[in-house]
């Protein structure tokens, strides 16, 4: 039984189109089938985008050949889609990545500026108004710190358009998500917080140097820039896997001229070594439930680096576990506000605390049992979740992507397709468990069964 044969589509006129309801009812789509359905979710008003969407799709199978020209199209297809989205929310008109990086530059070097806060509140006042506001932080938490205005900055108007952003890199996030993260706003704004924190505290016990570790820092290395906004002292070292990230990274260090205090440098945070002792790491490598990426194993690399009266953002992860009554389910609009990406499910619990995560510590597997012989008889789906400590701030369940929900996915399951596991207990006898068992850093995919 699939999710879509008993709830309404979430919204959307690519979600709606029957086109689309019918090959998604094909089981074992053809590469044929899944470029057209791919297609028309992308661009379900304009055939020849989907045509030239169609083709570039079997072009990357190695099943058709697609011209310079014809790529060139499919491009500018993509750009007046993004376009078109960003002016139904905000109205006005987007610069590109590339725009936005020479004007910084050609800005810092027409006029420098005495410190890195006045750079960031010169360029957010300058800013011309063909740059998108897409969302901002309160600043009421960050008082005159430079947090509020950093995040405008980074928020005002950074859109990826073409392949080179939006391309992974040996498993790591695109350019595109990446940058996306930030407008994670919860998340954001606490992380920022705790290392408002940690900063503060370490400055009363280390006269110099103070040494911070971001791992997975991403195109934009926001924690890391932060930290070195905050002290003059702190040493940062930014690692990013993906190199076009890491080349965006420094291009963005350079730009506030503050190369002399970060340094971005291209590795794996899994295996990675730093030369000295940390005295503040942090690391958003993460997804709820502790799925998807790796922070597991970053951690278990880099935790016994970190000095004894240092500190590790996240610093506990608490996760959860719900069966919840498939009636109970409603739509709503969560995490990038604007996005219609994030159109999604909420289920609101309840939820039963499994374990908890020490960064560092080893953790090879997460496996737990729930109990289902006091549930009334009716539908069910799993979720897993979880609530992120950072210092003595914390991101709750539903407050972030990294914290919200997600479906323990049926055996066989395309995690595109997100196909839950359905406990239909409508007739099953009421008594057991089901267990849930999967490896940090992967799937949901086959993760529940029943135990006998």
């Amino acid at each position: 039984m699939r999710l879509a044969e008993i709830l309404p589509p979430l919204g959307g006129s690519e979600r709606n189109h029957p086109r689309i309801r019918e090959l998604r009812a094909i089981e074992n789509r053809s590469p044929q089938d899944e470029a057209e359905l791919r297609s028309y979710c992308a661009f379900p008003d304009n055939p020849s985008a989907r045509d030239l969407f169609v083709k570039n799709y079997l072009t990357e199978q190695g099943l058709s050949k697609m011209s310079a020209e014809e790529l060139a199209d499919l491009r500018a297809f993509h750009r007046i889609l993004f376009l078109q989205n960003e002016l139904k929310e905000f109205g006005g008109m987007a610069c590109s990545i590339e725009d936005l990086e020479k004007m910084l530059l050609l800005h810092f070097e027409i006029n420098p500026l005495a410190s890195p806060l006045e750079r960031i509140n010169e360029i957010v006042a300058k800013l011309p108004n063909c740059i998108i506001p897409v969302n901002t932080l309160s600043g009421a938490a960050f008082g005159s710190n430079p947090g509020e205005a950093l995040v405008k900055l980074f928020l005002k108007g950074i859109h990826l358009i073409g392949d080179w952003a939006t391309q992974r890199t040996n498993g790591c996030l695109a350019i595109y998500e990446s940058i996306d993260c930030i407008r994670d706003e919860v998340r954001t704004k606490k992380f920022l917080l705790a290392i408002d924190k940690c900063m503060a505290n370490l400055a009363t016990r280390r006269q110099e140097r103070i040494n911070v570790l971001d791992a997975g820092c991403g195109a934009i290395p926001i924690m890391g820039i932060y930290a070195a906004l905050l002290n003059p002292n702190a040493a940062v070292t930014c690692l990013e896997l993906n190199p076009k990230a890491a080349r965006f990274a420094r291009a963005i260090v350079h730009s506030l001229g503050l190369q002399k205090q970060i340094t971005v440098v291209n590795a794996d945070a899994i295996t990675y070594r730093p030369p000295q002792s940390i005295d503040l790491l942090i690391s958003e490598t993460m997804h709820s439930g502790l799925i998807n990426e790796p922070i597991v194993p970053i951690m278990k690399n880099l935790v016994s680096f970190v000095a004894a009266d240092g500190f590790t953002l996240p610093s506990q992860i608490e996760l959860f576990a719900g069966l919840i009554p498939l009636n109970s389910l409603t739509k709503q609009m969560i995490f990038y506000k604007n996005d219609p990406r994030n159109s999604r499910y909420y289920a609101a619990g309840p939820w039963n605390s499994v374990m908890y995560y020490q960064p560092g510590s080893a953790l090879d597997e997460i496996n737990f049992t729930i109990d289902i012989s006091e549930l009334e008889p009716g539908i069910y789906l799993i979720y897993v979740c979880d609530r992120v400590s950072l210092f003595d701030e914390s991101i709750e369940i539903h407050d972030s992507l990294i914290t919200s929900p997600q479906n323990v996915l049926a055996d066989g399951s395309n995690v595109q397709d997100q196909d839950p596991w359905i406990l239909d207990l409508r007739n099953r006898p009421l008594n057991g468990k089901v267990r849930i068992s999967y490896k940090p850093g992967g799937t949901l995919v086959g993760a529940g069964s029943f135990v006998p």
